[in-house]
């Protein structure tokens, strides 16, 4: 078997390990947007790169302009993605985002014989459910969500791409998120049209790095799918509004009333005259 080092004064790129009092002071901090583990609204410029990349993929859905239609030609297979998390510098890429997304000083374990390491101990907030999580292993309770998820991209395009670009892909910390398992589990190969997260805090957050991701690759966007980003972006974004000038058909998912009341009031404010 395997030896383990739990490491008590480590820092390599920044990891480190703190007191369990540096962990309460840092969570008394924990609204501090200029922390990266905390769910605040994107930056501007990144709102703006989305709302231009909605402009310039809305379709008319006319025969002259017809929105594009997800394939699965080549039958998805998630191997295709590589066998699992791609290492940087003896950190995997799990590791590496639930670093990132920690709201406290985290603790890690080396291995003896191969000197990786791996997270044994952290403080989390899932962004999509809110649920608390703080734990020694958060291997088997923290999932690492890829917002858009790997099967989606493999019909929106990724099925015809080489396997090394679609490891990069499945690897890309601008896809990843620490979340619960049970919400990771409710979403599943789900995007914006079917699926929103239980906490419309993030929703701004979640439909902003859709479209990064979408844009950076590039892969398709359908109609209901664009509907559903735009009227996220226009409504819940800070700064878009009416002149983000978005709204075409309205988003169909039952999230946008169910889990927010006052939504529709606010939907009929925002959405333009000549389209109400």
């Amino acid at each position: 078997m395997r030896g383990k080092i739990c490491v008590t004064l480590f820092c390599l790129l920044g990891w480190t390990i703190g007191s369990s009092q540096s962990r309460v002071d840092k969570l008394d901090e924990e609204n501090d947007c200029s922390k990266p583990g905390w769910h605040c609204a994107p930056e501007p410029k990144d709102i703006k790169k989305a709302i231009t990349w909605l402009r310039n993929v809305r379709h008319a859905g006319t025969p002259e302009d017809p929105w594009p239609i997800k394939t699965e030609a080549i039958k998805y297979d998630r191997k295709r993605f590589g066998s699992g998390w791609e290492y940087y510098k003896g950190f995997s890429m799990r590791d590496w985002i639930l670093n990132h997304y920690s709201l406290v000083q985290v603790q890690v374990e080396a291995d003896e014989e191969d000197g990786q390491v791996r997270i044994v101990q952290g403080y989390w907030i899932s962004p999509y459910d809110q649920e608390h999580v703080e734990f020694d292993d958060p291997q088997c309770k923290l999932d690492i969500d890829h917002i858009v998820p790997l099967k989606d991209a493999w019909i929106s395009g990724a099925q015809h791409w080489d396997d090394e670009t679609r490891k990069l892909f499945a690897n890309n910390e601008i896809n990843l998120i620490p979340v619960s398992r049970s919400s990771n589990r409710e979403k599943g190969q789900r995007g914006p049209a079917d699926f929103l997260p239980d906490n419309h805090e993030y929703w701004c957050n979640y439909a902003v790095r859709w479209a990064l991701v979408k844009v950076d690759y590039p892969l398709i966007v359908e109609e209901q799918e664009w509907n559903c980003l735009a009227e996220i972006v226009q409504n819940f974004c800070p700064g878009a509004g009416q002149k983000a000038g978005l709204y075409q058909g309205g988003c169909n998912n039952m999230n946008l009333s169910k889990i927010w009341p006052k939504y529709e009031e606010q939907r009929q404010l925002l959405i333009p005259k000549e389209a109400s």
